[in-house]
């Protein structure tokens, strides 16, 4: 019950913080970039956490078994790339690293789709 309560209020924080607007004076790229990142990495893990505990009960759904083993051996470096494309981006803020940046903030948001395709109602991000 702790863990189910330190979840939903990690969830709610960054709910606020991605419903908030940028800042002025902040990059609106560099900001959306962080958050979707953060709430990215939150909704992957949560899916990836969900369905190791539940696997014996999702057998019947071979597909969440994929999905989860497809953002296993991709999400590492999704994010990877999103913490180094963020960085370049922050260094040079160039329309290339600017193109680069959103497309791999593209791929961090569908695989939030991806996660919460299969998640119950109650644990899925937005």
């Amino acid at each position: 019950m702790k863990t189910l309560r330190a979840f939903l209020a990690t969830s709610m924080v960054l709910f606020a913080v991605s419903c908030a607007s940028v800042a002025p004076g902040h990059d609106p790229v560099v900001v959306n970039a962080e958050r979707t990142t953060v709430l990215a990495l939150d909704a992957v893990d949560t899916f990836l956490l969900w369905e190791n505990q539940n696997r014996a009960a999702l057998a019947a759904v071979p597909e969440i078994k994929a999905s989860a083993d497809y953002l296993r051996r991709n999400a590492p470096t999704w994010f990877a790339t999103a913490r180094d494309l963020t960085r370049a981006y922050k260094s040079n803020r160039t329309e290339q690293n600017k193109a680069n940046l959103n497309t791999v903030i593209a791929i961090l948001k569908r695989a939030v789709a991806q996660a919460n395709q299969y998640l119950p109602a109650n644990l899925k991000k937005e």
